[in-house]
Order: structure tokens, then C-alpha cells, then sequence
């Protein structure tokens, strides 16, 4: 391979654009929305309408019995802690390596993330990982399925069942996934899903918390939607509390009626994402100092929210993962650096001490150790953290340009003494 890096001056090799125009936004979606803002229906207290419309359907396609519109993924994740008994003090083991919306609710609801190690092979939570974590003051684990790859539902479940924990699913990226045929969400307690305008499938912004126990149901209904406590509640007792707890985490009307086109497009966006990650990742597999996230046995992945390869820089010639995805780039590949810092490592939860100050420290017992995080306490995680690569999801079928995009790794890998060369002499403003 005779071409000169792009970073050194020779041509790209990536010259096709990226025609990937997303959300998709249907003209039945368009038209739906406009019908009800002409009839003054922006919000509706009772959950009726194309709010009551979506919560069936989104319950009928994922096989769950009670579905719970919410206006965002991170208010589901609220309400699906809540719902399955998480209480002041108590401990989740959360992966580190997620978006801050699978923690941040724990906070505010004066609990307490306990991080834990991913596994590099899949980028999900390492079911022996969560199981050293358990302590006597654990109530749940958090499962998030990362860029749509599922996690290892029976390691966690088994976990779960044998410590008496609650399961709540992060599926944020993973709508349309599947592990042994179910649809995830409905595997462990209680599900929750974004509907967030940069998903597979989008209410601009929304989510939705799934369950098969009407407890976590009701629970879920008193703590984000008071307005339909006395209609939808499943117990009398829910509703005496007619009122809730007075948090109002209730979608409008016109999120839902887009989301109903939405979800009518669910499979077919799901197999176009799929062709293209499968295409790409094909192509990647095979070359040295990359390897490709499986998928588990049991898996279906769904959502394809975004793609992610691990760098190996040991393998060449120690070019840093920040200068790869620096030539990467010069020859026109849309990549980064990833940008879900481990949470343990932000300054945030660092500083467990200072960060919980006013949230959950005056509810911890004095035996809840609160020492700072600090960089090799979840070394797996770390290590995977600065090997990966972040790529986009590809929504509509485009071969060709995926074919630029493998060439342009391979032009990169068989070059790399080439760009080592250059730093070293000073040549790239680039530090090795």
C-alpha cells in the first residue's frame, strides 16, 4: 500500500460524504402533530390520547404488560429505581463505563453508585465484577446495553437471584434488542429507554419505563405522574395518593404522536443500522491491532446507537490511541477519541465525599465507605476506556463508503512507522 497518509500531505481516503440525515421524521408523524397542536392538545393530564395510544403499543411490540411514557429517558430511570424499592442508603452497582443518566438518578434519589468493571469483549457490565461488588447494603444493578449490544442477562440475573436484587435495564441504545428471544427490558425488573432525538427511534424528547409487576408499575406512576394516579393506578392503595409525590415527569402529546410513527419504523431502521455495522465491522475484524465487540450468543443486538472498535497500540508501534484517531480523521473517517468517561474517574463521583455532600451523605451509615475514586480502581475499564474508538451509527445503506472507511484503517495501520517517524522528528504537532 504505496499512499501517503493524508496527515502527511497525500490524499484522503475517504472522498464520498456521509449521506446520513437522522431523526427520520415521517410525514404521518408531521401530520399527526400539527392535528393536535390546531386542537389545542399539547398536554394531556390523563395520559390518554396518543400518549395512552404508544404506552400500548410500545408494551404490545416489546412483549411487556404495563409501559409508562416518560418526557425523557433519565425521569424513567428515576421512576424505575424508585419503582423497584431503591431507598436512602442503599447501593446499585452501575457500570463505570456508561452515560451519566444511569447514575444521576441514583444521587438525587440519595443513593449510592457503586461502580464496576465492563467487559472489553462486549462493553457491558462483567457479571463477576458485579458479583464482588455485592455488599449486604445492595439493593439493585443497573444493566445498560451498550451501543445496542445486549449484556449478559443470565451472569447478572443469576447474580441477582442469588443476592435477592432488583435488575433495572438501561436501553437507551438498544431499542429492538433481544437476548434468548425477549426483548430487553423486560428481563430483569423494570426497563427504561430514551426516546431522545439521536436514537433509533425518537419522540424529539421522551422516554419509557416497561414492566411485567404492577408494584414497580404503580410505584413508577406516584413518583412522575400524579395527574393519572386515580385512573391508571392497578391498586387502591396506590390510589389514596392521588397526588403523587408531586414530580411531573409526564410527556406531551406531541412527543407521543411521534413516537407512534416511530416505532412503526423500528425494524426496518434496525436492519438497515444492522447491514451496515455488520458490513463495517467485517472489514475491521480483520485487520491487525483492532478487535470488534462480540455479540453474545444469545444476542440480538437493536439500536445501533453508535460503533466502537478497540485500538491495540502494542501491537504496532505504540502510537497512541489520540494520534491513530488524529489520521484517522485527516483521511476522513468520522471518529473520535470516546467520549463516555468512566464515571468513577469524573469529577463528579471522583470525590465520592464532596459529591454526595447535601445529595445522599447524610443518609449513609457510618460504615458506607466514601473514599474518592481514584485512577486503577476499575483498571479493566480504564484500560478499555483508552483503546476505543468511537464511529458513528450508519442509518442508511451506504457500502461504499463504508469500503473508504476500511481502507482508510487499513491505510492508517500499514503506515503507522511512517506516522511515528514524523512525530518523532518533530514534524506533526503531535506528542508520542
Amino acid at each position: 500500500m504505496d499512499e501517503k497518509l493524508a496527515l502527511l500531505d497525500g490524499p484522503k481516503a475517504v472522498t464520498l460524504e456521509k449521506n446520513d440525515p437522522w431523526p427520520l421524521i415521517g410525514e404521518e408523524a408531521i401530520q399527526a402533530v400539527v392535528a393536535l397542536m390546531r386542537a389545542g392538545q399539547v398536554s394531556i393530564r390523563s395520559g390518554g390520547g396518543p400518549i395512552g395510544e404508544f404506552e400500548t403499543r410500545f408494551a404490545r411490540r416489546t412483549g411487556a404488560r404495563y409501559a409508562l411514557m416518560h418526557n425523557n429517558g433519565t425521569a424513567a430511570l428515576h421512576a424505575g429505581f424508585y419503582a423497584v424499592g431503591v431507598t436512602p442508603g442503599d447501593e446499585v452497582i452501575v457500570p463505570a463505563y456508561t452515560w451519566h443518566s444511569t447514575a444521576g438518578p441514583l444521587v438525587t434519589a440519595n443513593a449510592v453508585p457503586v461502580f464496576c468493571e465492563s467487559d472489553p469483549r462486549t462493553l457491558t457490565l462483567d457479571p463477576d465484577d458485579v458479583a464482588r461488588c455485592v455488599t449486604s447494603r445492595t439493593r439493585a444493578i443497573a444493566v445498560v446495553h451498550m451501543w445496542g449490544n445486549v449484556a449478559d442477562m443470565d451472569g447478572i440475573m443469576e447474580v441477582a437471584r442469588k443476592h435477592g436484587l432488583a435488575v433495572v435495564e438501561d436501553c437507551s441504545h438498544a431499542h429492538g434488542a433481544t437476548w434468548r428471544g425477549k426483548h430487553v427490558g423486560t428481563i430483569g425488573d423494570v426497563g427504561c429507554f430514551s426516546l431522545q432525538g439521536s436514537k433509533v427511534m425518537v419522540a424529539g424528547e421522551g422516554g419509557v419505563l416497561i414492566t411485567d409487576d404492577p408494584q414497580c408499575y404503580d410505584r413508577a406512576l406516584l413518583l412522575g405522574s400524579f395527574s393519572r394516579v386515580q385512573k391508571d393506578a392497578l391498586f387502591q392503595e396506590s390510589r389514596q395518593y392521588d397526588t403523587g409525590f408531586g414530580l411531573k415527569y409526564r410527556p406531551h402529546p406531541l412527543a407521543a404522536a411521534t413516537a407512534i410513527e416511530q416505532l412503526a419504523h423500528l425494524e426496518e431502521w434496525n436492519a438497515s443500522r444492522k447491514a451496515n455495522y455488520e458490513y463495517l465491522i467485517d472489514g475491521l475484524r480483520k485487520l491487525p491491532a483492532i478487535s470488534v465487540t462480540e455479540t453474545l450468543p444469545h444476542a440480538e443486538r437493536g439500536g445501533y446507537y453508535g460503533t466502537r472498535v478497540l485500538y491495540h497500540r502494542e501491537q504496532l508501534v505504540d502510537i497512541p490511541t489520540e494520534v491513530f484517531v488524529k489520521a484517522l480523521q485527516a483521511e476522513g473517517v468520522e471518529c473520535d477519541v470516546e467520549r463516555y468517561v468512566p464515571l468513577h474517574l469524573t469529577p463528579f463521583y471522583r470525590d465520592r465525599q464532596a459529591a454526595y455532600e447535601g445529595f445522599c451523605a447524610p443518609a449513609l451509615s457510618p460504615e458506607v465507605p466514601v473514599e474518592p475514586y481514584k485512577r486503577g480502581d476499575l483498571p479493566v475499564t480504564e484500560d478499555m476506556y483508552e483503546r476505543l474508538v468511537a464511529l458513528p451509527a450508519f442509518t442508511q445503506p451506504q457500502f461504499e463508503l463504508l469500503d473508504q472507511y476500511i481502507h482508510a484503517f487499513q491505510k492508517v495501520i500499514y503506515h503507522v512507522e511512517d506516522l511515528k517517524e514524523a512525530c518523532e522528528n518533530g514534524h506533526l504537532a503531535l506528542a508520542l
